[in-house]
């Protein structure tokens, strides 16, 4: 959507959308001077932007000087660290990676100062987030991994099949649960999961193409060395649930390809050229 780069070079802001959502990703080369005001002036532009915020870079500071760092001799924190906890408070976010380990140590770094800072509306939808091995550089390389977005597959409601299949999975649960005293809301939101599971379920069943494929060629071989009456039976009924699998796969493939014509439109493209 938008950026924003620090006249002297020390931080670049990327405003856009990440899973649909606005967000920003300010990337920080923080010089190596005890300055407790570099922060203030970064976080007066991050006001600038009220979305969600991941920021990464070369903090140089350690925020924990008994947790962030090799040598246990004390020392005192510094005017950086200070600012930039009381501006992460004030701000609600947080160090993502001593949030999922709060008693482990990077082991192949001297003191962290490579860090990811995010709001602590994200830390639900954040699944990892690890340093990797110290081997060209002297900082070790930190990755953050988001939770992908589920999406509902259109071919789902097309399919006779998964519509039944939903149905009475439906059926069932409101059979189990409307005599139980949970409110509507609670109530609501559980079915939600449940047919969100159903789904992925049945996704799931309709990738198993290339499994069956594999049992039908050991079948093929056992039949051709036995003859036996019961593999052929059973090649039989795979034969017919591959073609069942197939004409799924194809009936998917045909609803994406009209979704990408109607989105293209009259528009210049390959479809048109």
């Amino acid at each position: 959507v938008s950026q924003y780069v620090d006249n002297e070079g020390h931080f670049i802001l990327v405003h856009g959308r990440l899973q649909t959502e606005l967000t920003l990703l300010p990337y920080i080369d923080n010089p190596n001077i005890d300055n407790s005001q570099f922060f203030h002036g970064f976080f007066l532009q991050l006001a600038q932007y009220p979305s969600l915020q991941i920021v990464g870079g070369d903090l140089n500071c350690v925020l924990d000087t008994d947790m962030d760092r090799v040598y246990k001799k004390p020392v005192k924190t510094s005017q950086m660290a200070k600012a930039l906890l009381l501006l992460m408070g004030k701000h609600k976010l947080l160090d993502i990676w001593r949030f999922k380990n709060p008693t482990s140590w990077v082991y192949d770094s001297f003191c962290m100062l490579d860090l990811f800072i995010t709001s602590k509306t994200l830390v639900p939808r954040i699944e990892s987030a690890n340093y990797l091995t110290r081997s060209i550089s002297d900082h070790s390389p930190l990755t953050l991994k988001l939770q992908g977005r589920w999406r509902l597959s259109p071919h789902m409601l097309t399919s006779k099949y998964s519509i039944s299949e939903i149905k009475s999975a439906i059926k069932e649960y409101l059979d189990f649960n409307l005599d139980l005293t949970l409110s509507p809301i609670t109530l609501w939101e559980t079915l939600k999961e449940m047919i969100k599971d159903k789904i992925i379920s049945s996704l799931a069943t309709l990738k198993k193409e290339s499994y069956e494929e594999i049992n039908l060629k050991k079948l093929e071989t056992e039949f051709y060395n036995s003859k036996s009456p019961k593999t052929n039976t059973q090649i039989a009924s795979l034969h017919y649930k591959l073609d069942m699998l197939s004409t799924s796969r194809v009936e998917y493939a045909l609803l994406m390809s009209k979704s990408k014509c109607y989105v293209q439109g009259d528009k210049v493209g390959k479809i048109l050229a």
